[in-house]
């Protein structure tokens, strides 16, 4: 046997837990997608079928069930009631995609409907807060009652006394000038606070800058219009940005400006929803505790990851997704040897507590409520669809999908909305000569990707300490 086939032969039984080799010429495995297909030629030809890639279909023929190569007859083989099944199979599927475009629309009709009303409610609060400004001009001072003897409509101006008609600096105890100002005071590190409106502030930044000094790019349809509407929506992005905040964002900010590093570490109660445990695998020194086989599957895991992704430093062995927070409990979608999983938290740590962890964060923006959402319904699709097994070798006998945890992880990230590409490792080597392989050929992401990946992910130590949690 050839070096590559050996080496082929190895990463099979790594990847894959157990395999059926049984066929049943009966029961063609259903589903779809590139997967599927694969599956599905396998199954035709196992029996001794004709397979065509149109449809696809699968023509039965006269040895179906391969009968000559046993040497005996068998019973006859019923091919209409076989075409009659099959097409009520592809029927069903069609149905099946029919009903979830449906749902696609009808939830992309929603959205478009919640994101209208939210811009409404958005643009007549901007038009409230710009009434409420009107009438405060440059000659006013911005102080009302300016009457045609050019006084400021201050008080007892000629009353003998000297405070103009603001109230004594005595008498407000503080040393102020008793005037209420437009913004109540905060701690002094905390900037003003707009007390004219509940919500964000509003801004004005487009006021009294002259639009002439903003650059347009030459060919640009009515430049001065583009200008104004540049400025006006301005405001408006900030405001939107801003009603999210970006913990990450804001914490990698403060190491800049005291000139510390970031914190290497996050903290579990800082999961945000879309964040990947990246579970390193069992220490030979818990051999006892664990168990032979565990400590053997995940140090082996690691060391095929490794070598596929020429990534020699990548420490895990297993990945996992935080979906989140819902009724008072916290909950994880771990897809393993027994399929995918929705862990509550406690359970999550009394499989994985015991073994160093690291968190890969998505990097900008954390999920909205809405991409949390697609990415919980997700993870259901994933419990009632999909198998664990690597997604680029045919799974005889199954109809699921095949995904490692790795995989599925990423795949819901993706469900979600947000862009990860998949793995772009070279081919293996064996004492630096190319071996051939690629781990693409089994699977489409792997726990180093998400270490590899840094432009999409920021990768921190995970700390199961609490702050509620006595520190020994």
């Amino acid at each position: 046997m050839h070096a590559p086939a050996v080496v082929r032969t190895i990463l099979f039984l790594l990847f894959l837990p157990t395999i059926t080799f049984a066929v049943d010429c009966n029961r063609p495995p259903s589903g779809f997608g590139g997967s599927w297909a694969r599956a599905y030629k396998q199954w035709c030809e196992s029996c001794c079928g004709t397979f065509s890639s149109s449809g696809p279909s699968c023509n039965p023929g006269p040895n179906w069930g391969c009968r000559q190569q046993g040497g005996g007859g068998g019973s006859s083989y019923d091919y209409e009631a076989e075409r009659q099944r099959q097409e009520a199979e592809r029927r069903r599927l069609l149905e099946a995609e029919r009903q979830r475009q449906q749902e696609l629309e009808e939830q992309r009709r929603r959205e478009e409907a919640e994101a209208k009303r939210r811009q409404e409610e958005f643009d007549r609060n901007k038009q409230e807060a710009l009434r409420s400004m009107k009438g405060i001009a440059e000659g006013e001072l911005g102080l009302k009652g300016t009457d045609a003897s050019g006084d400021l409509g201050l008080k007892d101006l000629d009353s003998g006394k000297q405070s103009l008609g603001l109230k004594d600096i005595g008498e407000t105890g503080t040393g102020e000038l008793g005037l209420k100002t437009l913004f109540d005071k905060g701690s002094p590190n905390s900037a003003p606070v707009d007390t004219r409106a509940k919500g964000p502030s509003k801004l004005d930044v487009g006021k009294d800058i002259n639009i002439s000094v903003i650059k347009v790019q030459v060919g640009v349809d009515k430049p001065t219009q583009f200008r104004k509407d540049l400025l006006n929506n301005f405001s408006d992005t900030i405001v939107q940005r801003t009603a999210q905040p970006n913990v990450q964002a804001q914490e990698i900010l403060r190491s800049f400006k005291t000139k510390e590093p970031p914190s290497p570490v996050k903290n579990i109660d800082n999961l945000a929803a879309g964040d990947i445990i990246l579970v390193a695998p069992w220490p030979k020194k818990d051999l006892k505790k664990a168990g032979l086989w565990e400590v053997g599957v995940s140090n082996g895991i690691n060391l095929m990851d490794r070598w596929g992704s020429g990534n020699w430093s990548s420490p895990a062995s297993h990945a996992a997704i935080f979906l989140g927070e819902r009724n008072g409990k916290r909950w994880y979608m771990d897809n393993t040897g027994k399929g995918p999983i929705i862990k509550e938290e406690q359970a999550f740590l009394k499989e994985y507590g015991a073994r160093k962890m690291d968190v890969a964060t998505l990097v900008g923006q954390p999920l909205s409520q809405h991409e949390g959402e697609e990415m919980w319904k997700g993870a259901h699709e994933l419990r009632n669809t999909t198998t664990y097994w690597p997604s680029g070798v045919p799974h005889v006998g199954s109809s699921d999908t095949g995904m490692v945890c790795s995989e599925a992880s990423r795949w819901l990230l993706v469900r979600a909305g947000r862009r990860v590409p998949e793995t772009q490792s070279a081919n293996a080597k064996v004492s630096g000569v190319d071996t051939g392989l690629n781990k693409k050929q089994f699977v489409n992401f792997s726990p180093s990707d998400f270490y590899e990946n840094q432009q999409y992910f920021v990768v921190h130590q995970l700390s199961l300490y609490r702050k509620g949690d006595k520190k020994q």
